[in-house]
């Protein structure tokens, strides 16, 4: 059984007004997409959707956490990812889409939202992932790698106040009125 079956929403037979659905995104997920930036990931996403005569707007809200390898120290994390989205479903002649709009055909009975939330949970991941490691109790971070990029930083930092330029030193001097 495809596990891509429970995002489908019931187009035709939503009435007017708010309708609320939630789904559990995890690796099974996932390997749907090829090439997918998240491999591993827990998700819980929710879908309100709020139906109008001539359009449906769909608000997705999701938070969990994905694999990934902080870019400070290297380790492996459950990285926290959290946001919204927001997307309108117009009718149309034939399937469209658009940036925040899709246009769907009037006779649609179903619209399949598994790309959406796969599209928003990977648009949410940031492209610099630093895990804040202070305020765990257990820290996942590599403290080895830590503490070898604190003494660069310093040695770093030693090197250049040691290193005198005499222009630089010359222009320190001048008092400005």
């Amino acid at each position: 059984m495809d596990t891509l079956v429970e995002y489908l929403i019931p187009i035709i037979g939503l009435k007017v007004g708010s309708h609320s659905f939630d789904f559990q995104v995890d690796n099974a997920f996932f390997a749907h997409f090829p090439d997918s930036l998240i491999k591993e990931g827990s998700f819980k996403v929710q879908l309100e959707i709020d139906k109008r005569f001539d359009l449906y707007e769909m608000n997705f809200s999701f938070e969990g956490t994905t694999k990934a390898d902080c870019d400070r120290c290297l380790a492996t994390v459950d990285f926290p990812i959290k946001g919204t989205s927001r997307m309108i479903v117009k009718f149309a002649e034939e399937f469209t889409e658009d940036v925040d709009v899709i246009y769907i055909p009037i006779k649609t009975e179903t619209l399949n939202v598994a790309k959406y939330v796969y599209e928003y949970l990977c648009l949410a991941v940031p492209y610099v992932k630093i895990f804040d490691c202070e305020v765990e109790k257990n820290r996942p971070c590599d403290l080895e790698m830590l503490t070898l990029l604190n003494q660069e930083d310093e040695e770093a930092f030693k090197e250049s106040t040691k290193n005198s330029n005499p222009v630089w030193d010359q222009l320190k001097n001048i008092k400005f009125n």
